[in-house]
């Protein structure tokens, strides 16, 4: 498990290329079952930037929606993802995975919002790995990504 600083898309990009490599001629499957102790990656204290919320805003469409950032305004729902996406390189590039890098293809997302984030939030963000299932092209990990604040 990782702690602490603002999940890198490249950095996570870099180490998942890395362990790829690493990986080459590992047996395309089947795979073992999920370790017992959980597979997870977490950053703590993530600072909201008012100026990436509005290229987030403006690249999503989602300006119309919230015209208004201000220091207080409540995160998009899915402004969470661009986290989990960073995590999930990382968790991928993990030494001991059970399975190779390559060919990795994104399935299905599921967006469930207890408690709405605030921009003024220090958000905290833990992905892991739930369980492994069998599919007809290979295997589907399904991974479980949680963001709250400090409050919980």
């Amino acid at each position: 498990m990782m702690a602490g600083g603002r999940p890198s898309h490249l950095g996570a990009a870099v180490r998942l290329a890395v362990a790829g490599v690493r990986r080459r001629g590992m047996p395309a499957g089947p795979y073992p079952s999920v370790p017992a102790r959980k597979i997870a990656v977490e950053r703590r204290y993530i600072i909201v930037h008012e100026a990436r919320v509005r290229r987030y805003l403006a690249a999503t469409g989602g300006l119309s929606m919230y015209p208004q950032v201000a220091e207080d305004a409540v995160l998009p729902p899915t402004y969470t993802s661009v986290w989990e996406t960073a995590l999930t390189l990382e968790l991928l590039a993990l030494e001991g995975l059970p399975f190779p890098s390559r060919g990795v293809v994104h399935l299905a997302s599921e967006v469930v919002v207890v408690r709405p984030l605030r921009l003024s939030d220090r958000i905290h963000c833990r992905l892991a790995l739930e369980r492994m299932e069998t599919h007809a092209r290979g295997t589907v990990l399904v991974l479980d990504g949680r963001c709250w604040n400090g409050a919980g």
